[in-house]
């Protein structure tokens, strides 16, 4: 999962990280969507120790209009079946 997943500081102030409160960083809800995936849960389902489930979901919506997902998907497949010695 993420590296650092401390509270954020309180007003608006950057924390350890350099991040402003209620900022997310971009590992922490790529594991959220990796786990929503390979659980099959419910996006209200998410974990406590993920972002809030429409913090996720809006990057999730964003990525897939803009074409991230399918692209990532796609990389991956042809990882996969070029490390089997397939035509990817």
């Amino acid at each position: 999962m993420g590296a650092d997943r401390t509270a954020a500081s309180p007003a608006g102030l950057p924390d350890q990280s350099g991040r402003q409160a209620g900022e997310v960083a971009s590992p922490d809800i790529v594991d959220a969507i990796r786990y929503l995936v390979d659980n099959s849960v419910k996006r209200r389902a998410l974990p406590a120790v993920y972002p809030p489930w429409q913090t996720v979901y809006y990057h999730f919506a964003a990525w897939r209009r803009r074409g991230a997902i399918g692209f990532l998907r796609d990389q991956l497949r042809r990882q996969i079946r070029t490390g089997q010695g397939r035509c990817p």
